[in-house]
């Protein structure tokens, strides 16, 4: 784990691991945080640069994630050109240590409107895979940030594998478990 400051990676210095710990064991402390909004930006990282692919908003209920919508919703929209800016910086420092590829920043929007980055995930996440989709269809539309959102949901009834596969299948609607 390592604790980043504004400014880490502007030397472009190589970042070490802080030791935390020690013989009484591996604690970490955070502050509690009065939470409005759980935000992300999407990103993917290459030599020539990074490339911001999608921001938007996860939907929890009772601090489990139910889903994504993007763009950021009216009352924290504020927040994308500071996650841009970090997910940027983020992806030059992963570009200089020669990674490729899709990866992620998440943060927490306080009641107060601030941003603090809370985790960041070098891989495809949960919602660079609906939005790769979402920019397939919309691809030849005019409209360059096209707004969509994804949810969990439950059938009516439990399919199987092979029943999903069977010919003619019509499928039971789908209803929100969201509130």
């Amino acid at each position: 784990m390592r604790f980043l400051a504004h400014g880490d990676l502007t030397d472009g210095a190589p970042l070490a691991l802080d030791a935390v710990g020690g013989h009484q064991g591996m604690w970490v402390v955070e502050e509690c945080l009065d939470v409005a909004h759980s935000v992300s930006v999407q990103l993917e990282a290459a030599a020539p640069g990074t490339r911001v692919l999608v921001s938007g908003a996860m939907r929890t209920v009772h601090g489990s994630f139910t889903g994504y919508t993007s763009p950021l919703p009216r009352d924290c929209a504020h927040v994308v050109g500071e996650l841009e800016e970090w997910g940027t910086r983020l992806g030059r420092h992963l570009a200089g240590l020669g990674y490729a590829g899709p990866f992620g920043l998440d943060a927490l929007v306080t009641t107060g409107g601030d941003a603090c980055a809370s985790e960041s995930n070098i891989r495809r996440t949960a919602s660079t895979t609906p939005y790769a989709m979402v920019r397939r269809l919309t691809g030849a539309s005019p409209d360059t940030h096209p707004a969509w959102s994804v949810s969990k949901g439950r059938s009516q009834r439990s399919l199987g594998f092979v029943e999903v596969l069977e010919p003619g299948r019509t499928w039971p609607r789908l209803r929100s478990r969201a509130r």
